[in-house]
């Protein structure tokens, strides 16, 4: 599977990385393969699925197969980085 690192604030798109994903594995556990080679920290990260020419579906249901996602053998999936905020509340 090809997967393309998405650069929002450049507004580039990384070259193509080949990742070994199974049918039958968890989003989560691909998103962790992902990960590991994007050396991409997973809790700041964001994955998408290219069904389509611009049809793109965000990868958020962790238990799900990629199968049931409806992934095929030649899917593009596109991966970005977002800074994560921290929001304090003061309760009074």
């Amino acid at each position: 599977m090809k997967v393309h690192y998405v650069d929002l604030a450049k507004e580039t798109i990384g070259p193509p990385v080949t990742v070994r994903a199974y049918l039958t594995q968890t989003v989560a556990e691909f998103l962790e393969v992902v990960a590991k080679v994007l050396d991409v920290p997973l809790a700041s990260m964001r994955c998408v699925r290219e069904c389509y020419y611009n049809d793109l579906r965000l990868l958020a249901n962790p238990s799900r197969t990629l199968r049931i996602e409806g992934f095929i053998k030649s899917n593009k999936v596109g991966s970005n980085q977002f800074k994560v905020q921290s929001v304090s509340v003061s309760i009074t």
